[in-house]
């Protein structure tokens, strides 16, 4: 993939994930919030669709994307010998191996992070990926900001899903105060509602892609407990 190609939705939610300068994650259930990006991306790009009550996935369109990860992804649901619930299809999708790593090493050939070790109470080490390159990460913080800190009708169906992830799993806390968001309540649910912007199935079902991730990033906490 060219390095100077737009980001992915998955890529966009990587960096608001991770701290710019220490490099590591700063939000909870990243796996579920990045499966989230990539279903909702398979979903904008009608490669997916979901039907029924029980909220079955089937493949739409099977050719391939031009990008490795979200053709294994689509692989992955297609290969299914049953069509299976979003939520099913969502917690297999953030069991991947590595997908947080795999997803950030992407951002390192592009230029924007750098992969390097970080300790861990002196004794242990982490794989960190600090920012190198804050262009692209700035210029998504310039558009979430105008989507939610004013009233644009203006809102790419790819920005309405990462607010709408963000709203869910705490994917913005690390990008803006939280009083400044807790400000703008209504504006975020409007905007996840799909009440702003790009209105239309395929937004329809990476919305439902979105609750499944928020859902099941509140059952798992419950159940461990």
């Amino acid at each position: 993939m060219p390095t100077d190609s737009p980001l992915h939705i998955y890529e966009k939610a990587m960096l608001l994930i991770l701290k710019d300068e220490e490099g590591i994650v700063g939000v909870s259930h990243c796996d579920l919030a990045l499966a989230g990006a990539i279903l909702s991306e398979l979903f904008l790009d009608e490669r997916l669709t979901v039907e029924g009550e029980k909220n079955l996935v089937r493949v739409k369109d099977a050719s391939g994307t031009g990008d490795a990860l979200l053709d294994e992804c689509l692989e992955l649901i297609e290969r299914a010998s049953t069509a299976r619930p979003l939520q099913k299809c969502l917690t297999e999708i953030a069991a991947l191996s590595e997908l947080k790593h795999r997803i950030a090493r992407g951002l390192c050939r592009r230029g924007i992070l750098r992969e390097d070790e970080g300790k861990v109470l002196l004794f242990f080490t982490r794989r960190i990926y600090p920012e190198v390159d804050p262009g692209p990460e700035d210029a998504l913080v310039a558009e979430l900001t105008e989507a939610i800190f004013t009233d644009t009708d203006e809102v790419s169906p790819h920005v309405a899903a990462l607010i709408a992830l963000g709203n869910g799993v705490g994917l913005l806390n690390g990008t803006f105060p939280r009083k400044d968001l807790r400000q703008r309540r209504e504006r975020l649910e409007a905007i996840a509602r799909g009440d702003v912007g790009t209105v239309s199935q395929a937004a329809a079902a990476a919305r439902e892609a979105i609750e499944a991730a928020m859902l099941v990033c509140v059952i798992v906490p419950a159940i461990i407990t």
